[in-house]
């Protein structure tokens, strides 16, 4: 009879224990949102357009939100904060800028939160974005290029509107703008861009403005970056050496014209105590090599000079440092 009592007692608390664990298991954080997808349906290009993707934490602990990742063109805001009560509300707002967009248009943005069940979230938002005038490709990398250099992407501007017509288009700070009619009587013009003589080298954020008549404004403008890279590049930019006294050592660098046109009157000035510079050219006007050989008399001590290397363009000055070591 004992031992039945016992037996019995032993299963009521094994059943307790299940239970409080399979309680203990259902708590957790839950995200639901109302909806997960937002058709903004037609807007002019440069038009704001927004949603707020609102949801509620079903679960009965805390709901976090660990982070949102948002594609292009698009701004994220979380409501009211990234932790969120049991019974609690929030929002996440999806803004996406259109200017300089045009046809159909989807962006996606994903909500990672702690709810076990619904680690990610998928959130979209669609719709078309209608333009008078719109460009091809809308947005323009030109790459790496050199002042003088056409670009070989040319952008393509189409009016769709009865009665628009292109007035004008502006050059950059970096790049002339050519136009020409679309052929097939497609109302626009094709652009071609060509960096300027005396553009700045380095990175390009530039703009190309639109302009068309009625009305008389900006209808679109066109992001142009890139790098403008210099005309005549030394590779390495300095020369290191590191010598026993009484032997000698060269190096040799390369200097590269990208322009098209031709470098001329190209010379090297070298200290003659120092050793020799030789001059040799690989492609008249384009590339030349330029070997330096350190002289067998040097003492053992430190050489810190400067190898000229003169054109009709620039004059560029490349560092050389040598260590003299004694005997061994």
């Amino acid at each position: 009879m004992r031992r039945c009592l016992f037996s019995g007692f032993l299963l009521a608390i094994t059943l307790a224990a299940g239970c409080a664990d399979e309680t203990e298991k259902r708590r957790a954080p839950a995200i639901a949102f109302a909806a997960t997808t937002y058709d903004f349906g037609r807007v002019a290009a440069g038009a704001p357009v927004g949603h707020d993707f609102g949801f509620i934490n079903q679960g009965d602990l805390d709901l976090t939100i660990d982070t949102v990742k948002a594609g292009c063109n698009c701004m994220v805001t979380l409501t009211p904060g990234s932790v969120v009560a049991p019974g609690g509300r929030g929002a996440i707002a999806v803004a996406l800028d259109t200017s300089g967009q045009v046809g159909p248009q989807r962006r996606t943005v994903t909500v990672y939160a702690n709810d076990p069940q619904r680690r990610a979230t998928t959130l979209a938002l669609s719709g078309e974005v209608v333009a008078d005038v719109s460009a091809r490709p809308a947005r323009l990398y030109i790459g790496h290029v050199h002042r003088g250099e056409e670009i070989s992407q040319p952008v393509t501007v189409l009016a769709t509107a009865d009665g628009t017509r292109i007035d004008a288009v502006s050059a950059t700070r970096c790049c002339d703008v050519r136009s020409a009619p679309l052929a097939h009587g497609r109302h626009g013009q094709t652009l071609t861009l060509t960096v300027k003589d005396d553009a700045q080298e380095g990175p390009v954020d530039d703009v190309v403005e639109v302009r068309t008549t009625p009305p008389e404004d900006v209808a679109i403008r066109i992001p142009v970056t890139g790098v403008i890279d210099p005309d005549l590049v030394v590779s390495p930019d300095r020369l290191d050496f590191e010598v026993v006294a009484g032997t000698s050592a060269s190096r040799a660098l390369l200097l590269e014209n990208g322009r098209r046109t031709p470098i001329t009157g190209v010379g090297v000035k070298w200290p003659a105590q120092f050793g020799r510079a030789e001059l040799q050219t690989l492609r008249d006007g384009v590339r030349y090599r330029v070997v330096v050989t350190l002289s067998d008399q040097l003492a053992p001590g430190t050489v810190d000079a400067l190898l000229e290397i003169g054109t009709d363009q620039a004059t560029i000055r490349v560092p050389v440092s040598a260590v003299i070591r004694n005997h061994p």
